[in-house]
């Protein structure tokens, strides 16, 4: 009966852990087992089994099929369900040229894909891996519990046989409880006291076994040894349904002491799609005359230089210089011969004039790849200061021209600023390598007071300023893109990639990743999701602390002097009742839905409810008075609430 007890405890456990990897099946589903091959000459398809597709073969996708690999559109055009990846449940459009995720769902239209990865090289099979490293993964509350279960079992243990000890000894020489009496009567001789004769027959050492056994049973190392592994399962599963991989169960708990966030800009705050404003042509250099090389073939030049880059500033002069041109039909008459990338600051390359066979040295960059003559150019050139990226041109190390371009934020960059700054009470620093009075321009855009920004960051520099943040006794999550931020992801405390260019750029240094480039929105659902779980593993832990401390005495006989003792079946249901809950429990981490935050940065009525007692009081003077006491040096008044009072 107690086998049989505990065995359906156990069962109804296992069914409630597997509801635990909900997310782990459903992504294991999406990965379709066949294919079809796109035969070109003969334009027909042949289904294969996906281990059979190799790189740079063309698929047929039907409409509602599932994509079997990475790739890219070579023909046609449909929506695509990315929602398993991205999180995002908004179907995307999907023309040529652009790139197709393993286990994403097409929509009603069919089109050919070419495939670029295959097999185990695949997003979603990555993105599996990394789900299934998180869930094996230990947090380092989780270690402590595992090693306090190892030590529970011999104490258990020590406890069952010390019970045995004093209620034998009790017993014997003190007389049998009542309740040992209840367990099991005996029939009493006539004349003969009841407690006599249960002694005499020595019948009390199988209801002392009974106590015994019950302290075994009742005892649940089971709940100790759940309660994190079940929430990490739950949580890190619940993060991926919404885009978010998280590498690791220690991420959860280390999201609970980060005091700052500091966030590169292009690509994080803003959508990373550059776009050339304007472009300042200086005919009057002296490299250009004696060349004869006109703004044609200046553009020409920079398409063939930033042709070999994927970086999104490259993309975007690639594509400024073949539609800014004023002949459509200029011949590009230049040979790339090297090219050399320089991190923070630009691209180096040597170009051969085909016609005239000259070699130009060609630099396109920031400010620091220029010298000291080029400096002392643009500032004859009085030119008026634009507000944008500035890239700049040199020949033969003249310069020749600048590109300037912007960007724009995310749609939400400025409500989870916000968020972050009123709401969690956490430092958010923007950390850019555009130059300050761009830096300035967005920081006024995201409500963020001009100390928390710092321009003209190399990617040592985001490095040395983490790593001044973390000398102040601060713990820093760095929030970029991947691309060139990796010493700063690894210096970090916590390192949060959003991937713009595949999981392989960011996957070495992360420790979270977010799919979805679109939106910002996704570190507060980090943050909320790694909260709740950490809550949840915290209510476990209390959970089973609170079952053992007060079962284990019961279970040794604590109420025997009231007639009470705990049947063994009673204990076995127990211990698997307890096990259950804590299973259960983590399970309603589900429950979770995303907070709504859009618009939570212009709601006048919110902004005053959701900031600091001095906020709120300064903010109300500034709109009872007629004088604007408020300056943008005090904007920020975390840092000023000593002046605060005096100024009102």
């Amino acid at each position: 009966m107690l086998f049989c007890f505990i065995s359906f405890g156990k069962y109804l456990e296992n069914k409630a852990r597997a509801r635990t990897s909900f997310v782990l099946s459903k992504i294991m589903t999406m990965s379709p087992t066949t294919a079809l091959l796109y035969n070109e000459k003969t334009q027909k398809s042949c289904e294969i089994q996906t281990s059979m597709i190799e790189l740079d073969d063309i698929l047929e996708i039907k409409p509602g099929s599932k994509i079997p690999c990475d790739g890219i559109v070579v023909d046609g055009v449909s929506e695509i369900d990315e929602q398993i990846i991205t999180g995002e449940s908004t179907p995307i459009l999907k023309r040529k040229g652009d790139k197709l995720a393993h286990g994403s769902v097409n929509g009603h239209n069919r089109f050919l894909m070419k495939v670029e990865k295959a097999g185990n090289d695949t997003s979603l099979l990555k993105l599996l891996d990394i789900l299934k490293n998180a869930q094996l993964s230990k947090a380092p509350m989780q270690e402590l519990a595992d090693r306090l279960a190892a030590r529970f079992v011999p104490f258990v243990v020590l406890l069952s046989l010390l019970t045995f000890v004093f209620w034998s000894f009790y017993c014997k020489y003190r007389g049998a409880p009542s309740a040992f009496r209840k367990m099991s009567p005996v029939e009493s001789n006539a004349g003969q006291d009841s407690s006599e004769t249960y002694m005499a027959s020595q019948n009390y050492f199988f209801d002392i076994f009974k106590v015994a056994v019950s302290v075994v049973v009742v005892a649940c190392p089971c709940a100790l040894g759940l309660a994190a592994p079940t929430s990490v399962i739950v949580g890190t599963g619940l993060a991926a349904e919404h885009g978010i991989l998280m590498k690791n169960g220690e991420i959860l708990q280390n999201f609970q002491n980060i005091d700052c966030f500091v966030m590169d800009k292009t690509g994080t705050l803003t959508l990373g799609k550059l776009v050339v404003n304007s472009f300042n042509f200086f005919s009057d250099r002296q490299v250009l005359k004696d060349n004869l090389l006109s703004k044609d073939d200046v553009l020409s030049m920079v398409e063939s230089l930033e042709s070999v880059s994927e970086h999104a500033v490259a993309t975007c002069l690639v594509k400024y210089s073949k539609q800014a041109k004023s002949n459509p039909e200029h011949k590009n008459k230049f040979t790339l011969l090297d090219v050399e990338n320089k991190v923070g600051q630009g691209v180096y390359g040597s170009i051969k004039d085909n016609d005239s066979g000259k070699i130009f040295s060609v630099v396109i960059g920031n400010k620091k790849t220029l010298s000291q003559e080029c400096l002392d150019y643009l500032e004859t050139q009085q030119i008026k200061e634009s507000v944008g990226s500035i890239s700049f041109i040199t020949i033969d190390n003249q310069i020749v021209g600048e590109f300037i371009l912007n960007d724009l934020l995310k749609s939400d960059s400025k409500d989870v600023v916000y968020y972050l700054r009123y709401i969690l009470n956490k430092e958010v620093y923007m950390c850019t390598g555009d130059n300050t009075e761009c830096a300035i321009d967005f920081a006024d855009q995201l409500g963020l007071p001009h100390e928390y920004v710092r321009a003209e960051m190399t990617p040592t520099g985001k490095y040395d300023f983490i790593t001044e943040l973390q000398n102040q006794d601060k713990k820093v999550a760095f929030v970029g893109d991947g691309i060139n931020d990796s010493l700063a992801l690894t210096q970090a405390d916590l390192g949060v990639s959003i991937v713009n260019d595949g999981l392989d750029i960011v996957m070495g240094s992360s420790d979270v990743v977010i799919m979805n480039n679109k939106t910002l929105v996704q570190i507060i659902h980090c943050i909320e999701i790694a909260n709740r779980t950490f809550s949840k593993i915290k209510s476990n832990f209390f959970w089973s602390l609170i079952y053992n401390t007060f079962m284990l005495p019961v279970a040794m006989g604590l109420l025997i002097p009231f007639n009470i003792t705990l049947n063994p079946i009673i204990a076995g249901g127990a211990m698997a009742l307890s096990s259950v809950s804590v299973v259960l429990n983590s399970l309603l981490i589900r429950n979770w839905e995303p907070k709504v935050i859009q618009g939570i940065s212009t709601d006048e009525d919110m902004v005053i409810e959701n900031r600091g007692s001095f906020e709120r009081l300064f903010v109300w003077a500034k709109n009872k008075t007629n004088v604007n006491v408020i300056t943008s040096k005090y904007a920020h008044l975390n840092s000023n609430q000593e002046r605060l009072y005096e100024m009102v």
